[in-house]
């Protein structure tokens, strides 16, 4: 899994990025739907009154073999620069 943190948010704010998510019944883990970085107030209004989107903590969790098949699945090219930092380590 890649996991990242989200904060409820109190009121719109545009200094925040914001992660959406798809509740899932009695967990209080959730799968990220869309990310969406900085919106203008309009935009971070509707967020919150959506009640389906989380502040953006920046924290991230995951292991080496997760994000690196992620990486290889989504941005192969990110593959070879991982790949380059473990040799010369």
């Amino acid at each position: 899994y890649l996991v990242t943190l989200g904060i409820t948010p109190t009121r719109p704010d545009t200094g925040y990025g914001y992660i959406q998510f798809v509740e899932k019944k009695n967990s209080e883990y959730f799968k990220v739907k869309t990310f969406t970085e900085k919106p203008i107030l309009e935009l971070a209004q509707s967020f919150l009154e959506s009640g389906d989107f989380l502040w953006n903590a920046g924290i991230f969790i995951w292991n080496m073999k997760s994000i690196h098949h992620a990486f290889d699945m989504y941005l192969p090219e990110m593959t070879q620069h991982f790949m380059a930092c473990e040799y010369n380590s």
